[in-house]
């Protein structure tokens, strides 16, 4: 406000001095001036607050847009490509991703019930069948450390049982297709994210 006073009054002294004040001239419009000056400076403003706008349009569009090396895309695209429907797998990645693109359990994976009826009782299943691990039974989730969601349910599944014994890794799905890893045997666990073909871990549960 200062500053623009300080303009009108130098153009009313300008003006004096060439003779603009003088009864033979029109009287000088202080109202036009001012609004004039008015004019200037919320220009001034706008152009500063596009500027800005543009500046801070341009940071938000660095920040969000995701840079992807096209050599680490092609792995990850190799790495779900590879998970065959025939295949036998026992790690926690190729279980995960190979649920997600068939819609169960590796077939390598027996039920305690049918692995019974082959004769086996406790421990690793090498001898039974080839291959072959624990997994496709009703997981209780009775302690409620899983989400307790109306209709969730869960079957469960060894991990790195290969040619060993069962261990304390499991592997818990959904109905829903959520994925719940344990490596305490259901003390606690971590979430299971699949993300552009290959995992990582989401929220802990305990």
């Amino acid at each position: 406000m200062f500053r623009r006073l300080s303009r009108v009054f130098l153009l009313i002294l300008i003006a004096c001095t060439l003779g603009a004040c003088s009864t033979e001239n029109a009287p000088i419009n202080l109202t036009s001036l001012i609004n004039e000056e008015e004019t200037d400076e919320l220009r001034e403003i706008t152009e500063e607050a596009e500027d800005g706008s543009r500046v801070a349009s341009n940071k938000s569009i660095i920040k969000v847009t995701p840079t992807v090396e096209p050599e680490e895309a092609g792995k990850a695209e190799e790495s779900y490509a590879d998970i065959r429907e025939d295949g036998y797998y026992y790690d926690l990645e190729s279980v995960v991703l190979y649920y997600k693109k068939f819609d169960r359990l590796p077939s390598n994976y027996l039920t305690k019930n049918k692995a019974r009826a082959l004769g086996w009782e406790r421990g690793r299943l090498t001898g039974y069948k080839e291959g072959a691990a624990i997994g496709g039974d009703r997981f209780g989730n009775y302690e409620r450390i899983l989400p307790t969601l109306r209709g969730m349910e869960y079957i469960e599944c060894d991990i790195d049982t290969e040619d060993s014994s069962r261990g304390e890794k499991r592997l818990v799905i959904s109905n829903n297709k959520r994925y719940f890893y344990t490596t305490d045997h259901y003390a606690t666990f971590r979430e299971v994210v699949v993300r552009d073909g290959h995992i990582s871990f989401g929220e802990s549960f305990k």
